[in-house]
């Protein structure tokens, strides 16, 4: 009698957690129907294969306590949907709003290949999205304010829309190997992010490019220790990197032409900045708006191409830099770790873990003999 009691206790068990997890393969607008009303409000998985419209994310909405405006407290409904699992479906194409944006007067519906906008706005939910596979962009405030956010698979998005992740604090860094585009604010007040870098695919020049780099796209993440800019980005918007109290070092590999103020302001930390034009960039005056270079440390170095030192030294806004010197005249760093200390370098590797045959100019991964490993700067 008591195994039979025993066994019954494993069921009932395996019933409540098989409760909160299911699968959907969906026809377009039928994910109501799918699911009953108390699977809405209960379920903490969700794998959906097949269609999704309009009509399927605002039961999304409801199942991960979405805010109904951009501003406000407000939500859809009252789920507690942790995990979204789309990488086997596809959004299609729909006139019909999931979403009004009453401040802009304009609605949002599912279009292929995208996370349209304000699709999960402010969700105290959502801890993990899959979104589907071949997903391209990522719309404007998508997914701004989900606190919880964890984790987004952006392996393909190459649109980054303005305040996309704004606020997601918990978020572990995306993929930007495939990005293009990366709007004002998009990953605002990210606290996970430790380093930027920005591929050569992504160009802002202030002409009306499509393919940008905007200002404010990582303002208030706090703990971003180095940012590396691609050759394609010749122009820095205002407050691009303003008050990054981590900010330890900057390489901007491409032929910067204008530097807007408020760009790199209160950088508390910066050790060494390099820029690679040989020209000064030019930096307009704007009545709102200060630096580009205010409140910098004053062992800050700043690196510039050989036979341009004196150029920057004097040139307005760059003079706060007290040191000034050639690209390739500051040690590697890697030396210094090798006669410090009893282990030796053992490997190298770029940062996306590519290994090196020797040091290259900006952050080096460096596997020492001991099996520790070290980030290193090289000039």
């Amino acid at each position: 009698m008591k195994k039979i009691i025993f066994l019954i206790a494993i069921a009932a068990a395996g019933i409540t957690v098989n409760a909160q997890s299911k699968s959907v393969n969906n026809t377009a607008g039928a994910l109501a129907a799918a699911l009953t009303a108390d699977e809405k409000l209960t379920l903490k998985e969700l794998t959906i294969t097949g269609e999704i419209n309009s009509a399927d994310v605002k039961i999304l909405r409801i199942m991960t306590k979405t805010r109904k405006q951009r501003f406000g407290t407000a939500v859809e409904g009252n789920g507690v949907l942790e995990v979204l699992d789309m990488r086997d479906a596809k959004f299609i194409y729909d006139s019909k709003d999931y979403f009004y944006d009453d401040d802009n007067m304009e609605g949002f519906g599912t279009s292929p290949n995208s996370i349209s906008g304000y699709m999960f706005l402010g969700s105290t939910t959502l801890k993990k999205v899959y979104p589907p596979k071949g997903t391209k962009s990522v719309g404007p405030y998508a997914f701004a304010d989900c606190s919880n956010l964890e984790l987004f698979d952006a392996s393909d998005v190459a649109v980054f829309s303005s305040s996309c992740f704004s606020g997601c604090e918990q978020l572990a860094p995306v993929s930007l190997e495939k990005a293009r585009s990366i709007g004002s604010s998009a990953f605002s007040r990210n606290l996970k992010i430790t380093e930027v870098v920005i591929n050569d695919n992504i160009i802002e020049n202030g002409s009306g490019e499509t393919s940008t780099f905007s200002g404010n796209a990582f303002a208030g993440c706090a703990n971003i220790k180095s940012v590396k800019l691609g050759k394609g980005i010749t122009y820095l918007d205002s407050y691009s990197f303003n008050s990054l109290a981590s900010l330890e070092s900057v390489d901007i590999q491409g032929d910067l032409k204008y530097l807007l103020p408020n760009s790199f302001n209160d950088c508390a930390s910066l050790k060494s900045f390099t820029v690679n034009a040989a020209s000064v960039p030019t930096t307009p005056n704007m009545s709102y708006a200060t630096g580009p270079f205010n409140n910098l440390p004053a062992t800050a170095v700043l690196y510039v191409p050989a036979g341009s030192e004196n150029a920057y030294a004097a040139a307005k806004h760059w003079s706060n830099f007290k040191s000034v010197k050639a690209i390739g005249s500051g040690s590697t760093a890697i030396g210094e770790i090798d006669a410090d200390n009893a282990t030796t370098v053992d490997a190298v590797y770029t940062i996306d873990g590519k290994r090196l045959e020797q040091p290259a100019k900006g952050l080096n991964i460096i596997k020492m003999s001991d099996g520790t490993v070290r980030k290193v700067i090289v000039k």
